[in-house]
């Protein structure tokens, strides 16, 4: 199931991102806590982090989608720390979201938020991130919320209803009252994160 979901948004091979080209940022949600053909090996949603991601993307068969790397660019956890865990790169591309990865950035919160909501820091943590990743200028959306040109019965409903998009976007416009950095690469990197 995993194998699928993740082919399903697959578009590419860990081609460069353009800084330039990237508008938009998705939302997602992770959780490899069920047993399945593609997942054997479940672990605990407070226990997957980023080099677990890494591990668990690196190996046969999901290693032949995403070339040995997650599809997220940045992770937060289910035990949420103060900081979080940036998994790709974000001048490179992802396979979080078809016909959409060559112009976005993948946010994913571990956990299944159409069964629970998420911890109020994960919350927190997702509004900060959002805030630094927009810069201003790009738009925020669901993961289901991208048109794919898939039948949207198909679609997995991502993040889920308990993690809604809408009243996040508000919150992070609500903090973007700085003006635009006229360098914003320059302001992601003294945030900390890689380009």
């Amino acid at each position: 199931m995993i194998h699928d979901r993740t082919l399903a948004c697959y578009d590419g091979k860990g081609k460069p991102l353009k800084f330039a080209d990237v508008k938009t940022i998705g939302v997602h949600r992770i959780s490899l806590a069920l047993k399945s053909d593609d997942n054997p090996d479940p672990i605990p949603d407070a226990d997957l982090d980023a080099t677990e991601l890494v591990k668990r993307f690196g190996k046969w068969p999901l290693s032949q989608i995403t070339v040995g790397r997650p599809p997220y660019h940045v992770l937060i956890r289910a035990n949420a720390t103060a900081t979080p865990e940036q998994v790709l790169p974000l001048l490179i591309q992802g396979a979080h979201c078809k016909r959409w990865n060559w112009r976005s950035w993948g946010v994913a919160v571990v956990g299944d938020f159409r069964e629970r909501s998420p911890a109020d820091v994960q919350w927190e943590i997702l509004r900060r991130v959002l805030v630094d990743l927009c810069g201003g200028f790009r738009e925020i959306r669901a993961h289901t919320d991208f048109p794919t040109g898939m039948d949207p019965a198909s679609l997995k409903s991502c993040p889920g209803k308990l993690l809604p998009i809408e009243p996040l976007i508000s919150r992070v416009m609500l903090c973007e009252h700085t003006p635009i950095d006229p360098d914003p690469a320059r302001a992601l990197e003294l945030a900390g994160y890689r380009l």
